[in-house]
């Protein structure tokens, strides 16, 4: 997975092609969004280090309002966030398919990479468009 800080949250990318740079000594996998996960109307002036380790890091969002974290680390395949101030959001890259729906557990697949979207028990997952929301209530 790769990763890139917005002032809405987090992109998160799979890039799956290489691309030869370097004058042609090296390649790399670019960045490239599937999905931004945030708060709705999150909009930070930064992003700070909220903790690190060896592995991770938690990036740390804060617009007045509305605080979200986002829980990252080498070779893990999955992002933890927390957030407060307003429902969960995900805006994807373009439409995305859904293969599974169960409430507040959807699997979702944009540009060809599956996804899995987990928000509290209670909450259900609101799909349109590009755009998924759930309500966080107090958790």
């Amino acid at each position: 997975l790769t990763y890139q800080a917005k002032a809405n949250g987090l992109e998160v990318g799979y890039p799956t092609t290489p691309a030869i740079v370097g004058d042609g000594r090296q390649y790399e996998y670019a960045h490239k969004a599937d999905l931004t996960v945030g708060l709705t109307g999150l909009n930070s002036p930064d992003t700070k280090a909220d903790a690190w380790s060896d592995w991770t890091v938690t990036p740390y969002w804060a617009d007045g309002s509305r605080t979200f974290r986002a829980t990252i680390g080498h070779g893990m395949p999955f992002v933890y966030a927390k957030g407060s101030g307003g429902d969960a959001r995900i805006t994807t890259a373009s439409t995305p398919t859904v293969f599974a729906n169960q409430g507040n557990v959807v699997g979702i697949t944009v540009a060809g990479h599956h996804y899995a979207l987990f928000a509290p028990t209670g909450s259900n997952w609101n799909i349109s468009g590009t755009t998924i929301t759930a309500g966080l209530g107090s958790k």
